[in-house]
């Protein structure tokens, strides 16, 4: 009982608020036959239900009971319960709100994308050695991290990469598949200071865009100037800071997130700033699905510029020469389910000549494109979507609010679960308003009642700035 309570009191500390109450309710109600101990089955319903309507495949199961039970007996004790839940990055772990669902392999496809350069689903090699070379080379640039005394420990960035690659490798196949990869990382970040799986979210996916950006730089092909001098120290600051956060051993809560200052800000679009325009001009200007059978979407997003090295004081958010970036990346569906991914194509809007221009340096316009997005605050981006599919205007229908949703998400901006929370919200409230109203009370059925929901859904106009708001009021942001 002394060892039971001795573990409730190390892991409420390290949450920093008192759940052992909500543990144990938890624990007694999965523990079915009051024995003491969460069976495999009892385990896989508890995440299942967590999970809502995501899958989990007995590999995942398998997976999650290796977590959990830590003696290999086949059963979860409350003590292994109580130590599995404070663990940042495992599948399920105590949150502020209770028990909660934590989906890792979704918030670490960016990093695993960054570390995959050919794109081909495996990490070589030379790619794994080249990407824990960069991490290793930012920290040393960054000496005044590593010289003061309580610098943290971070045995993931220093250890020789050679080994660590061999031991990542667990089929001994040459590469990392993702799966080894989140293995990996799931036990490198549980030895991390993070202990919030929000922080997890927002650091992790600024690691990868920053290493893209290290990349993007190697690719330039010419001599770099001094404003690419003070943009690239810049970015190796970030990544290290970035790193040092994630993967520090001394237990330290992440700073990287909340004391960055964004340079990039918002400002009213300019006259001109037409989405179907530079829909019409990508057309014109690239090359469109090759195979009849292909369905294309057009993935934009479209942000303000700054002056080349960030400087917030150098070009004022008003300013008429403020220049406007654009990325689009053509997503080719066809008839059989494969999807096909264009590289992204970025434009310039220039407000001087009143039109989009299609960068003809496109490597260079990458690098400027993700220096705008990595300057800018994610609640932020978000807004950038919204006003994208509003064509800049100030109507949202459902439908809109809802690719914009999608495409937050897909670009690591918001979770799939964010988006099923603010979808489920909105549908209470149009539930809210048919009561209200008793439009309910008429309906024979479930399925009229389903229909006039569908109805009113696509009735439903909101202004970016309030589906901002309401994502604001679900601190998704």
């Amino acid at each position: 009982m002394g060892e039971r309570q001795e573990t409730e009191a190390s892991v409420g500390k390290t949450l920093k608020y008192d759940w052992s109450e909500e543990s144990k309710r938890v624990f007694r109600e999965w523990d079915k036959d009051n024995c003491g101990f969460i069976s495999r089955r009892g385990l896989t319903q508890l995440v299942q239900q967590l999970a809502g309507n995501r899958k989990i495949s007995e590999r995942e199961m398998d997976h999650v009971m290796a977590e959990a039970d830590a003696n290999g007996n086949g059963r979860i004790e409350y003590e292994e319960f109580l130590e599995w839940i404070a663990r940042p990055a495992t599948t399920v772990r105590m949150g502020s709100e209770g028990l909660e669902f934590f989906d890792l392999e979704e918030v670490l496809k960016p990093l695993y994308q960054a570390y995959d350069r050919n794109d081909d689903g495996q990490v070589s090699m030379e790619e794994f050695l080249e990407c824990q070379t960069i991490l290793r080379n930012s920290l040393s640039l960054r000496s005044t991290a590593l010289m003061a005394d309580d610098a943290p420990k971070t045995g993931v960035l220093l250890d020789d990469s050679l080994q660590t690659f061999t031991r990542v490798d667990l089929d001994h196949s040459g590469g990392v598949s993702f799966y080894e990869f989140c293995e990996w990382q799931r036990t490198e970040l549980n030895k991390g200071g993070v202990q919030d799986a929000g922080e997890l979210k927002a650091l992790l996916p600024t690691l990868a865009r920053q290493m893209k950006r290290i990349f993007n730089f190697s690719d330039l092909g010419r001599e770099t100037n001094a404003v690419d001098e003070q943009v690239l120290h810049r970015i190796i600051d970030s990544l290290a800071t970035t790193a040092l956060d994630l993967y520090n051993e001394h237990g330290k809560p992440a700073e990287s997130a909340t004391r960055r200052i964004y340079t990039n800000r918002w400002s009213e679009p300019p006259v001109g700033l037409n989405i179907p325009k530079l829909k019409a001009k990508f057309l014109a200007t690239c090359s469109r699905p090759s195979r009849r059978d292909e369905q294309f979407d057009l993935d934009l997003l479209v942000v303000p510029g700054q002056e080349s090295g960030g400087d917030p004081s150098a070009l004022k958010a008003s300013d008429p020469s403020r220049p406007w970036h654009a990325e689009i990346i053509l997503k080719a569906k066809r008839a059989d389910g494969a999807v096909r991914i264009d590289k992204p194509v970025f434009f310039t809007y220039s407000q001087k000549d009143l039109c989009w221009t299609r960068d003809e340096d496109q490597v260079n316009a990458a690098s400027v494109f993700e220096r705008q997005v990595d300057e800018m605050p994610s609640e932020l981006l978000m807004f950038c979507i919204l006003k994208v599919e509003a064509n800049f205007g100030i109507q949202l229908t459902w439908a809109q609010t809802e690719r914009s949703l999608q495409r937050a998400q897909e670009r690591g901006i918001i979770t799939r679960r964010h988006v099923m929370e603010y979808t489920a919200w909105m549908e209470m409230r149009l539930l809210t308003i048919m009561k209200e109203e008793d439009l309910i009370q008429d309906l024979e059925s479930k399925q009229e009642a389903s229909k006039q929901l569908d109805r009113m859904r696509d009735a439903v106009k909101q202004r970016p700035r309030e589906v901002m708001a309401t994502l604001s009021d679900m601190e998704m942001f």
